[in-house]
């Protein structure tokens, strides 16, 4: 991420962007760009995965990953990153990147889904038969889980983080 950040933003996530692009942080014009390079990136990564450890370089996983935990685990997963990312933006790129990873390497072990917490990644994942595979009949409602997640996440992140003129005073408390 701090490699990336001057960059392109950093940005490895469709939702990210598409976050960022409602709360004005990202150019509309530049969204299309950003998804399609986040796609090929995950594709080429999982091919190269593919590759390193003797699989076909593509090809269609059979692990179901299914059920209202899986789902629930995707909305939590990208509703925190998303928070986790907005929440720590003004702390540097530094600040960002240790917060991102830490939270990313947490959710592997908080979420029964492994916390994908992207759609290029659930993508990607579609077309391994490693222990990291999804069937590509579940990977809808993964997507669909970190758009949920991705909404209720934009919604805090405005009313926490991109209030104008707000200060912890204005809370009340006791």
């Amino acid at each position: 991420i701090t490699v990336f950040a001057d960059v392109s933003g950093a940005h490895f996530n469709p939702f990210v962007s598409i976050a960022m692009t409602i709360t004005g942080k990202l150019k509309k014009k530049l969204l299309p760009y950003y998804i399609i390079a986040q796609l090929i990136g995950c594709l080429i990564g999982v091919g190269l995965a593919n590759f390193f450890f003797e699989h076909d370089i593509y090809e269609l996983s059979t692990k179901s990953r299914d059920g209202i935990y899986i789902f629930t685990s995707e909305v939590i997963a990208t509703l925190g990153l998303i928070i986790i990312i907005f929440g720590s933006m003004k702390s540097g790129k530094i600040a960002v990147a240790a917060s991102v990873g830490l939270y990313i390497t947490a959710g592997y072990w908080f979420t029964s889904s492994t916390s994908f917490a992207n759609p290029a990644v659930a993508i990607a994942r579609t077309f391994t038969e490693s222990f990291t595979g999804i069937s590509y009949l579940n990977t809808p409602y993964y997507i669909l889980a970190e758009l949920v997640g991705m909404l209720i996440a934009v919604f805090i992140v405005k009313k926490l983080f991109l209030v104008k003129n707000w200060k912890i005073q204005n809370l009340p408390i006791g």
